[in-house]
């Protein structure tokens, strides 16, 4: 009897479901064109600031870039 409960696999920890079926269905749309090329876009413009960053010299010191004084104010 007791090697049968054992090996029943199909308890109720098995079945449970862990997401509601809302957050299923949340989770199962594709969101809408505008959130994935608005998500694109701010990616984007994020990107090409690190980039002029890394390309504009400080007015104090030619040899530095914007990117790189910025960054040594954050990390010593």
């Amino acid at each position: 009897m007791e090697t049968d409960r054992i090996n029943n696999k199909d308890t109720s920890h098995d079945r449970l479901e862990l997401r509601s079926k809302k957050v299923r269905d949340l989770l199962e749309d594709i969101p809408s064109p505008a959130v994935r090329y608005g998500t694109l876009v701010i990616a984007a413009v994020f990107l090409i600031a690190v980039v002029a960053m890394a390309c504009m010299r400080c007015s104090g010191n030619e040899s530095t870039s914007l990117l790189e004084y910025v960054l040594s104010g954050i990390m010593p």
